[in-house]
């Protein structure tokens, strides 16, 4: 296949599909838009074709989850509001023309189906059409996968019949793959392994190159430092790791004293720091499920559950961000849109003997200052302009300002966790105002 462009498509096929519906009427608009060669084309008409397929395809999450909730007799209204007025979906999907919102809604709904309603086969649809929409759904992966598991196991206890439990996981299996062999059919034969390694770029590098702050940005920052205080002995390597974050095919990463860190071993990384959220779930699930007689606390308990393994999801989540391979920023959409949607079932857990009250509200505090408002801020260096830098300034201080009084009035923040959401807007003007007269452009990477 020809490469048009050094930046290689890597969706899967039913992305494809919802591109190509979208050609259909885009061609009626300005058919020109529809030509493979035409890179930087920005006519007035694809501009608001752009735009208005955005704001079209945000509605299965803007509308389904908050049904989804409001059917379960939670706080949906808040979700609705949050998810409309999400500031990552606003800069990412309506400012920088992405789609984040249309895959992540068949994840969220994955998650609803089996967290609330504990439904498998619906759930198990849901979560393969967010993996072939979009393959970094498979950061869910080991939240899903062991939650599938506690509902068989759940089915188990109540079923009391082992074959029961067999039949419809073996039921479930096959309708996944029959659902796999629709999709994928056109591609499959000569181009799956194309479709394979374009899905899965890992020719690209560790680190993209719009740096995500993870953990391997920082030890990619480490290494430069070692490089600059020893340049003997390494100088090949050395020179070769400033070209870590091109982000284009066919570079290959190289530390100049640091290991190499290879897919398999941030894959790895990932599963081991998911299972910490699981092992965690799984020493609370016996409590949750406990019988009681009493229907008001059994359905207090059941809310704990729900926010636990919704909890557990955002975990596994922002372990994939954290130590991910190529991972761009905002593959923090991944944690910041379940961690939204738990704050429904966040509740009051007082009247609960021996509740997990104090490490949920602490933990569940930690996290959205975090996650949330350091995703605010990392994802406003995808808009390098300098006519930007208002628009930025005045963004963030609005997202941070809401934040500090939503958790302060909820939650009491502490003086570290005022300093860190304080903290990242000082962050944020010294990278537009003072690092480029420090460095003279160098070292853009710096504030990240």
């Amino acid at each position: 296949a020809i490469a048009l462009s050094p930046w290689t498509l890597d969706y899967p096929p039913l992305f494809a599909y919802f591109e190509r519906i979208l050609a259909s009427f885009a061609s009626f608009l300005d058919h020109n838009m529809l030509e493979l060669d035409a890179h930087n084309y920005a006519s007035s008409q694809t501009v608001l074709f752009q735009r208005l397929s955005v704001i079209i395809s945000e509605l299965p999450l803007l509308l389904l989850v908050p049904y989804w909730l409001y059917s379960a007799q939670f706080n949906w209204f808040k979700v609705l509001l949050n998810l409309t007025f999400h500031p990552a979906i606003i800069l990412v999907d309506h400012v920088h023309f992405q789609y984040n919102a249309l895959c992540l809604a068949p994840a969220m709904l994955a998650f609803l189906e089996l967290i609330i309603y504990r439904r498998i086969f619906s759930s198990s649809i849901l979560f393969i059409l967010a993996i072939n929409l979009k393959q970094t759904a498979l950061a869910y992966a080991p939240a899903f996968g062991m939650l599938l598991c506690l509902r068989l196991y759940e089915d188990t206890l109540q079923q009391r019949r082992i074959y029961f439990v067999a039949l419809k996981v073996m039921s479930v299996m096959l309708v996944c793959i029959v659902l796999l062999g629709l999709i994928w059919a056109p591609f499959l034969g000569e181009n799956t392994t194309q479709v394979l390694r374009r899905l899965f770029p890992f020719s690209r590098g560790l680190l993209h190159s719009l740096w995500a702050p993870n953990v391997w940005a920082l030890c990619s920052a480490f290494d430069r430092i070692l490089c600059l205080l020893f340049p003997t002995g390494r100088n090949s390597r050395c020179e070769n790791s400033k070209f870590i974050t091109r982000g284009v095919v066919g570079v290959v990463d190289a530390f100049g004293y640091l290991p190499e860190v290879s897919p398999k071993i941030t894959a790895i990384v990932i599963l081991s720091c998911s299972s910490i959220p699981i092992y965690y779930l799984l020493k609370t699930v016996r409590y949750n499920t406990s019988s009681e007689n009493d229907s008001a606390l059994n359905s207090t308990k059941n809310t704990i559950r729900i926010q636990l393994e919704m909890m557990c999801v955002v975990f596994c989540s922002t372990s994939a961000f954290l130590f991910g391979y190529h991972v761009h920023e905002k593959a923090i959409l991944l944690a910041c849109i379940p961690l939204c949607i738990s704050r429904s079932f966040f509740t009051n857990f007082e009247e609960i003997p021996h509740s997990p009250n104090s490490a949920t509200t602490s933990l569940y505090s930690r996290l959205t200052i975090l996650i949330e408002c350091s995703g605010y801020s990392m994802i406003l260096f995808l808009f390098p302009l300098p006519s930007e830098k208002a628009f930025k300034l005045i963004f963030l201080s609005a997202c941070l300002s809401y934040k500090w009084m939503d958790l302060h009035c909820s939650l009491h923040l502490n003086y570290f966790e005022k300093l860190y959401i304080f903290g990242l807007f000082i962050i944020q003007l010294y990278a537009e105002f003072i690092h480029g007269l420090v460095f003279n452009n160098t070292w853009q990477f710096l504030p990240i």
